[in-house]
């Protein structure tokens, strides 16, 4: 697959992410803001978070 990146959107947080795109477009429709952030912080650390956010 190819793609070609617009832009980019920076966040602070994946809170701030998730709270601005829909779940539907992660293929996550129907979960919870905790689910998502649960899921995501088993792949990333805060730290990580802090580093890369906005």
């Amino acid at each position: 697959m190819k793609v070609k990146v617009m832009a980019l959107q920076p966040y602070e947080t994946f809170g701030d992410m998730y709270r601005e795109i829909p779940f539907s477009f992660f293929d996550c429709e129907g979960w919870t803001m905790e689910e998502m952030l649960e899921v995501t912080y088993a792949i990333y650390t805060k730290e990580q978070e802090r580093q890369w956010g906005r």
